[in-house]
Formats: C-alpha cells, structure tokens, sequence
C-alpha cells in the first residue's frame, strides 16, 4: 500500500528566491479608528461645545478627555462573550458637561452618560447584535475646487455657451458654484449659485463680502482690468456718479447692503429680507466653523489648484 506524504514538496521556478512579506492590510482602518477614538471624539465635543441658547444667556459645555477612565472605561463583555450573548462589543462613553446661567452666574457641572459606542476589534471589525460585520466607509465627494470647461446648451430656444464652471466643495457646509458664460450678442458675464439656488453677478458676491465701493474702494475696478473681459459686465452693474451723496442723503443704500438683500432674496425667497438677517446668513453659512468648514485637505487643495 503507497502512503503519500502529509506535505507536498513544494518547487519554486521564479527568479527571486525571497518572497515580500505580506503587510498588515487592516493597518488603515484599525489606525483611523484608533486615532478617531484617541484624537476624533474630543476634538468633536471640543467644535460644538459650547451649546447657546437663542438668547445667549444659557450655555452648555461638553468636554471629553480619552485618557480618563472615568469618561472612557474599558468594555465590559468581551469579543467572545458578546457573539454568545448577541450583544455588540462596545464600551460606554461619559462626558463633562457644565451648564452655565450668565443670568444668574450659576454653574452646574455633572458627568453625563453619552451612550454605548461600539468598538473595532483587533481584526479591524465589529460585533453588532453578536454577528461579527465589516463597515466599509461610504465615498463622498473630497474637499476641494473643481473646475471644468462649459459646454453649449439651448435654453428657451437660445443657445448660450459656458466658458469654464468651478464649483468649491466644503467638507462641511453649502456649495459655492462659479461660471463664465456668454449668449450670442451679449457680452461675457460672471456669475455665482449660492445654496445652488438663482444665478447671481458676481460683483454681488464680492461687494456682499465686504469688497465695495465703501469699504474696499478700487478693488472692484481692479479686479475688472485683471479680468478685462468683464468689462462689458462691469458697466451694467457698476454704481452710477453722484451715489456718495445718494448714501450720505439716504435715497440709496450702501452697495454692501444692496448685495446681501439681494442675496438673501435668492436664498430666502419667503422670508422678509432685512439688512441684519441677511448680514446673519451669510456669516453663519460661510464663516461659522459649526456650519462651514474646507478642511485641511480642502484648503490645501485650493491652494494647489489657485497655486497661491
């Protein structure tokens, strides 16, 4: 009776007689995790902290230190215990919250139950409800500036041709979209979508921004001999002689002013447009950290494609 041998002798006809090694290929995710867990959570708590009422008389701080047992204790069942007793392997996180009454000056502090976070294993996955998953990120769109040429279309049986489009992609807040286009007999116009709503000049945007005739006096006349074929634009909208006494007498608004109505028109169309709501959108919606961020990515991004 022939026996076969338990282990087949193995013949190697490459060329390299070493093999690489096989890298860590979880490293990634259990890295990311850990940095998420370590760094991610406190710097959240640290962005949307403190909380204010409407008023701002109330307000709540939320503070979280990963290196506290107290705040992060260790999981309580194990890998193993929680597929036998279809539970998820997670670990209970705490945070300091201290309520402040500006009113009154009191101050309350107490240490708040946040609720279960679920924790990676040392294999890069999770154990939800006992099963052992996978989660795999979902794409989104990177942070950054995008431009690309236009293409003609008709619209309402005109033909109109886009020059260039770019669109600014936040990590975190509304998209700010660009064009260069010119209809047939017209002259090249530039404009901007806020919230990706009604088209608007661009000279709105700017003068909305602070860089008017008042406050920033020559800019917008530099900004057209740089972008000379937007002169034929730049006549439409430029302000006409005499509105410095027109502002100092009150028949005429300042251009700052007139940009942000006509803004907030565009973006609020059924709401009373005002100067302070319109001066409140437009801080809160491109300069407020909580609702507006490029990211280090996005503005590293920016900086190579304008190569400032």
């Amino acid at each position: 009776v022939s026996v076969r041998p338990l282990v087949r002798e193995r013949y190697s006809f490459g060329n390299l007689s070493e093999v690489l090694e096989i890298p860590d290929l979880i490293a990634i995710q259990c890295k990311s995790f850990r940095w998420f867990v370590d760094t991610g959570l406190a710097d959240i708590f640290r962005d949307i902290s403190p909380i204010t009422d409407f008023s701002e008389t109330l307000s709540l701080d939320l503070e979280f230190d990963p290196d506290d047992e107290d705040l992060r204790p260790p999981p309580k069942f194990s890998v193993d215990e929680c597929k036998e007793r279809d539970m998820t392997y997670s670990a209970p996180i705490f945070v300091r919250a201290s309520f402040n009454n500006r009113n009154t000056g009191e101050i309350k502090e107490q240490v708040v139950f946040m609720g279960d976070f679920p924790m990676m294993t040392e294999k890069g996955t999770f154990v939800i409800n006992g099963t052992e998953r996978v989660v795999v990120s979902q794409l989104v769109r990177s942070p950054g500036v995008i431009f690309q040429p236009g293409e003609r279309f008709r619209l309402r049986n005109m033909a109109k041709h886009q020059l260039v489009t770019g669109t600014i992609h936040p990590y975190r807040g509304e998209w700010i979209e660009f064009d260069v286009e010119q209809k047939p007999g017209k002259d090249v116009t530039a404009g901007t979508k806020i919230a990706r709503k009604r088209r608007l000049p661009i000279f709105t945007l700017l003068r909305a921004l602070g860089y008017d005739e008042v406050n920033e006096p020559g800019f917008l006349q530099k900004f057209v001999n740089h972008f000379d074929f937007l002169e034929g634009q730049w006549e439409k909208v430029r302000l006409p002689e005499g509105w410095e006494e027109e502002i100092e007498s009150g028949d005429r608004q300042p251009p700052q002013e007139e940009a942000l109505l006509e803004i907030y028109k565009r973006v609020r169309p059924g709401e009373p447009p005002s100067v302070e709501a319109a001066r409140a959108y437009l801080r809160n919606a491109f300069f407020e950290s909580r609702r507006y961020d490029l990211s280090r990515v996005g503005r590293y991004k920016l900086n190579r494609k304008l190569r400032s």
